[in-house]
């Protein structure tokens, strides 16, 4: 997966994901080399975020999450 930039308020940050071997996302990582978001996934794909609220859509196995998913 690449990097993402999120625009908010007029600010755009890049985030670089950390993946498991099934493409689940575990963290996002900003442009400081710092984990800004981590993520938790029971068996079952449900997810538990912590850290800053970051709209990115493909977390649990690459799969884009719920109303983001690509046409």
């Amino acid at each position: 997966m690449l990097a993402a930039t999120i625009t908010s308020g007029g600010t755009s940050s890049v985030y670089a994901p950390l993946t498991d071997l099934m493409g689940s996302t575990l963290a996002l990582v900003n442009s400081s080399d710092s984990v800004a978001t981590q993520y938790a996934y029971d068996p079952f794909g449900n997810v538990t975020a912590s850290g800053q609220n970051i709209p990115y859509p493909y977390q649990y196995a690459d799969r884009a999450l719920g109303s983001q998913l690509l046409p």
